[in-house]
């Protein structure tokens, strides 16, 4: 039942999870540089 809870603030948490996760990876992580743009 998770997505049928609060899409907005599952909206606003996601990506900050998959950033952290990104840049975990090797190669991948020099590629995601810099913080999230969080008005975009």
């Amino acid at each position: 039942m998770p997505y049928y809870t609060c899409m907005p603030s599952k909206a606003l948490l996601r990506p900050g999870e998959l950033l952290a996760e990104l840049r975990r990876v090797p190669g991948v992580a020099e590629a995601v540089a810099g913080p999230l743009d969080v008005p975009a």
